[in-house]
């Protein structure tokens, strides 16, 4: 593979796994959130 290949790989990786990162922590964050509303409401 040429350089032009490599740094193609590498800017697709590095997308995925931004995405990977992004979606992570809005689904925690979301979770989260929705659990301490829960939480509170229970009285626990």
């Amino acid at each position: 593979m040429n350089v032009l290949s490599w740094l193609y790989m590498g800017v697709v990786w590095a997308g995925i796994l931004a995405l990977n990162i992004f979606c992570f922590f809005r689904i925690f964050r979301r979770n989260k959130t929705k659990d301490d509303a829960e939480s509170s409401t229970n009285g626990s």
